[in-house]
């Protein structure tokens, strides 16, 4: 940087000046380039360099340069620039008072030079020639408003620098709400005496309302009120499924966000094998989101879409694993309620996961899935669930017997539905008749010999047991000849027992074994 006046002394007179302007543009970009690995010390240094060497570079323009030349036209504006971006904040304050004079007086030469040229550049476009005057005009103010007294003042520098940053700040930000608005991403305070605000108030504050990255991916099913949809957690990496609720209707929003808390209460605590895993919720003012686990084998019901399953041995190790669940379930205090096809799932290992996926319009008809009390004598007048798999005091409204009876009856008409092929009243032509049968008592139509062993048709007659205080538990049926030959062919599974208190005493190994997400 001190090489090019000491090159432009040796050449002068020479009519080099092209030599000498390519010196200034190449070491003015050395300069600036070399801030970039300097430390603070050096960088004052260099930028004490810059700035005489701006002062050099508009001297070298009025003073050694042909004023009426086309070329020294382009080069005054690139070095009245450099000279501008040299001079902001206290670099000014490093020049004495012979250079700032000197400084004031070359850029007005340098101004001159620029103006006597407008004329001369004619055939410049309109456009293009009010464009370069408002540039140079730009140039012109930014050096009128240099005061000496005042850049010679620290404070005021810096206030001034201060107000300059806040000013662009501003505008970034007024840009950003702008934005903002467009996308409508703005909410608004929750009023304290609006209904519907506090319920979505009393959502939000959900110990499992989690905020994270994440990424809607296919549609995987839906009911009257909310869509299932696969996702992509973006911290992770990992799949989940999104159920989507959507709030549409303002009286309805207080009902549907306590039913969602309700059930959200359910499954925060659930931790088994069979179960599928809840991860929390994402509260927006017209929807909510429930992040579960992803059982990427499909349901149930997408597997039968195929006909029956042939091989009673995978009926068999099914059946293990809906007992499994189902006894965990009924001794933590929960009956399902709705157990089908369509809401059992099968992990990417095959493993069967109990989910709800009509939840959303149990959660409308203001049916819940937590049992308060299952010991209590009083009869359940609500009817929750699909008629055909649905038992005979359901349909009733009768006292639902023992705990979990009705969910005995659901699982007897899934195990049916996987040795036959067929929904279970499938000679049936309307849920009314449907229904009827039921209260009447009548089982569906057993499975023939070649198609289930008398020990599996004997299992489901259990589950079919007309009363619901004779009809077997889980915990009952777990020890039916049916299942117990399965469980000794296979790796014998944890009992109800077992698998409860562990899930209590290593709430995480769960986590460690099972990958897919929901």
């Amino acid at each position: 940087m001190d090489s090019v006046e000491i090159i432009r002394k040796q050449t002068e007179g020479r009519e080099v000046q092209e030599l000498i302007q390519t010196c200034f543009v190449f070491a003015t970009e050395f300069g600036q380039r070399s801030l970039l690995v300097m430390d603070s010390n050096r960088k004052q240094m260099n930028n004490l360099k810059l700035t005489k060497l701006a002062l050099d570079w508009v001297s070298f323009i009025c003073d050694d340069c042909i004023a009426s030349d086309r070329k020294t036209f382009r080069w005054a504006v690139l070095a009245l620039e450099f000279a501008m971006g040299m001079t902001r904040g206290r670099h000014i304050l490093a020049l004495g008072e012979e250079e700032y004079a000197r400084l004031r007086a070359k850029v007005a030469g340098c101004m001159a030079l620029l103006i006597s040229h407008f004329d001369i550049m004619g055939a410049r476009s309109n456009l293009a020639a009010q464009a370069e005057k408002e540039r140079i005009e730009a140039l012109v103010g930014q050096f009128k408003r240099l005061d000496k007294n005042r850049m010679l003042d620290d404070h005021e520098a810096s206030k001034y620098i201060t107000e300059q940053r806040l000013e662009e700040l501003e505008k970034v930000d007024e840009i950003r709400r702008a934005k903002e608005a467009e996308r409508q991403a703005l909410g608004r305070v929750l009023e304290g005496n609006n209904e519907v605000d506090r319920s979505l108030a009393y959502l939000s504050s959900s110990a499992t309302n989690i905020t994270m990255r994440w990424q809607q991916g296919h549609f995987v099913g839906g009911g009257t009120f909310g869509n299932v949809y696969a996702a992509m957690n973006l911290d992770s990496g990992h799949l989940m499924a999104v159920k989507e609720i959507r709030l549409q209707d303002p009286k309805l929003i207080p009902t549907i966000a306590e039913q969602i808390k309700d059930e959200m209460g359910v499954l925060e605590v659930l931790d088994h094998p069979n179960v599928v895993s809840y991860y929390g919720i994402e509260v927006h003012r017209d929807r909510v989101y429930i992040f579960m686990e992803f059982c990427q084998g499909g349901s149930l019901a997408n597997l039968l879409e195929h006909g029956r399953i042939e091989d009673e041995q995978v009926i068999m190790v099914y059946a293990l694993q809906l007992l499994e669940g189902l006894a965990y379930l009924h001794e933590s205090g929960i009956a399902h309620r709705d157990i089908k096809p369509e809401n059992i799932l099968l992990d990417h290992n095959g493993i069967i996961k109990y989910v709800d996926f009509g939840a959303a319009k149990v959660i409308a008809r203001q049916g819940k899935t937590l049992v308060q009390d299952l010991s209590s004598t009083k009869p359940n007048k609500s009817m929750t669930g699909t008629p055909m798999y649905m038992s005979p005091e359901v349909i009733k409204g009768e006292n639902p017997g023992r705990a979990g009876s009705v969910d005995i009856w659901s699982l007897g008409c899934v195990i049916l539905e996987m040795a036959t092929g067929r929904r279970p009243w499938a000679n049936l032509d309307n849920e009314w008749a449907i229904m009827y049968n039921i209260a009447q008592g009548n089982p569906p139509q057993m499975p023939s010999p070649d198609q289930l062993s008398p020990q599996g048709i004997d299992f489901l007659k259990r589950c079919f047991t007309r009363d619901p205080k004779q009809r077997a538990s889980a915990v009952e049926l777990l020890q039916h000849e049916w299942i117990m030959t399965i469980r000794s062919q296979v790796v014998e599974p944890p009992t109800p027992s077992d698998a409860s208190s562990s899930a209590q005493s290593t709430p995480s190994s769960r986590s460690n074994t099972n990958d897919g997400f929901y």
